[in-house]
């Protein structure tokens, strides 16, 4: 994964840790089990920036990790077991940021809302809800309010108020989906979801 933030610099998620790129070297950021404020898992799957120039790094293992740029140090958001307020999974596969209050988070075992004021996780339960599965591959948030969710078994859309997915799968009719796997999701400039 790849992001440039507010500050210029270029940032890599590899599956041997961050990179951070300013434009003359690298700076490496790795997991260091005797270290409790390094990464927790040293293969990144996404990254997104707030207001404040933090960022949040989905890890594949290691849950969500919150870089402090003042500090260059970083704390993880994880599953606690039979903790409903914890992260759904710690294979966060991918996360969009609509506000600091609101950072989507997709894993292998669901989909959460991790409010970053006041250090919340709200879940989104695939039974309560109805979503096709589990293994959130791509998240997005309408302009509309509605969490747009990618999996590998169709594409979900969450209207929190009803509390109910309604579920889009492929099929032979010409307005559906190819494929019922969806990896990636991002509105254009119009509002359209692609």
């Amino acid at each position: 994964t790849i992001h440039q933030d507010s500050f210029g610099f270029m940032w890599f998620g590899t599956r041997n840790g961050l990179n951070k790129y300013d434009g003359y070297s690298l700076k490496v950021y790795e997991s260091s089990p005797s270290d409790p404020q390094t990464l927790k898992d040293n293969r990144i799957t996404s990254i997104v920036e707030d207001t404040k120039g933090n960022l949040y790094i989905g890890t594949y293992g290691g849950g969500l990790n919150v870089f402090d740029r003042k500090t260059e140090t970083f704390s993880a958001i994880i599953n606690r077991s039979n903790d409903q307020k914890s992260l759904s999974g710690d294979v966060v596969l991918s996360l969009f940021y609509v506000s600091d209050e609101e950072i989507l988070v997709g894993t292998s075992e669901g989909f959460c809302v991790y409010n970053a004021i006041n250090n919340e996780v709200t879940r989104f339960d695939s039974d309560q809800y109805g979503i096709s599965h589990n293994y959130i591959e791509a998240v997005a948030k309408g302009e509309d309010g509605v969490y747009w969710l990618g999996t590998n078994k169709g594409l979900n859309a969450i209207i929190p108020k009803q509390e109910k997915a309604l579920v889009f799968y492929s099929s032979t009719e010409p307005n559906s989906l190819k494929s019922d796997y969806v990896k990636s999701l991002c509105f254009d400039s119009l509002g359209v979801l692609w």
